[in-house]
């Protein structure tokens, strides 16, 4: 019987590391993530407040002041991040929560909506040339919005009118129509599509902002207004034939188009103030909450 083999072992050439993590590469790392940690926390406003405010104000670190101190400079800092922002991207709101599910799929109540400061030129949207005046005038005054939808045999548009007749009568639901044409009292008529952008503006009806979608720029002999609608189902007819609000919006009072969607980051402010006032009103169990 032979004996077993010993295996053997060569040596390693003088210029190769052996296989592994070296321990020392690994301190270094946490030496440089140390180091770049304690860079980051100039960055952070209320290190100063530590270093410069504290000191002075409550030099018995009493904690009922300091949470004082630091509730006023958080909101002093928020402030200021605000409407820094609004200066940077040219409109006084920068920044906007979505409340309802008026524009489904686009984004979803509790998002936030980053603007961006539009003249009439910058929002894009299908245009029309209207040879009279808008401002204060009802847009049923000069159009009439056409209807499809499975409460009508015809193929054919209907004015939306009927739709809401069905509607009042509870024989038909928001979302058995939508519409589908503009027609204006000069003839022209145009096809709605989902390409113009989203805007901001104030509903004087709601007392809030409304965040839609621009379906027509109106060029009229007053300056320039657009007409809206939320993209949802649920949103079968334009802005300017519902609650929301009854004239097309002018061009001066747009807040900002929409450049960027921050999802679910509203929640905070919907739930601390939004959802407990709705269910303290009982608006969830009866289907009236106030969701333009």
């Amino acid at each position: 019987m032979t004996g077993a083999r010993r295996p053997s072992f060569k040596p390693l050439p003088p210029n190769r590391k052996p296989r592994g993590r070296d321990p020392m590469d690994f301190k270094a790392f946490r030496e440089r993530l140390k180091s770049f940690r304690k860079k980051l926390k100039w960055l952070d406003p209320f290190t100063y407040v530590d270093l410069f405010v504290m000191p002075r104000v409550n030099p018995g670190n009493d904690k009922l002041v300091s949470w004082a101190v630091y509730v006023f400079f958080a909101f002093l800092f928020a402030f200021t991040l605000y409407n820094g922002l609004g200066l940077l991207l040219g409109t006084p709101s920068p920044m906007v929560i979505v409340v309802s599910g008026s524009m489904e799929p686009v984004f979803f109540r509790g998002d936030v909506i980053v603007l961006v400061g539009a003249g009439p030129e910058q929002v894009r949207a299908q245009e029309l040339v209207l040879d009279l005046p808008l401002q204060g005038v009802p847009a049923r005054s000069y159009l009439q919005s056409r209807c499809s939808g499975n409460a009508f045999d015809s193929a054919s548009l209907v004015p939306c009118e009927s739709f809401l007749a069905l509607l009042a009568q509870r024989r038909a639901k928001d979302t058995d129509f939508s519409v589908k044409e503009l027609r204006f009292s000069d003839g022209q008529a145009l096809e709605l599509n989902r390409e113009g952008d989203v805007i901001v503006y104030f509903s004087q009806a709601l007392q809030e902002p409304i965040i839609h979608r621009v379906i027509a720029k109106l060029r009229a002999r007053d300056g320039v207004y657009f007409l809206t609608k939320g993209d949802s189902a649920h949103n079968p007819l334009i802005d300017q034939e519902t609650h929301i609000t009854q004239y097309a919006v002018p061009a001066s009072e747009v807040q900002g188009k929409m450049v960027l969607r921050v999802p679910f980051l509203g929640w905070v402010k919907l739930l601390v103030f939004d959802v407990p006032k709705n269910l303290v009103s009982g608006c969830y169990v009866n289907g009236r909450c106030p969701f333009p």
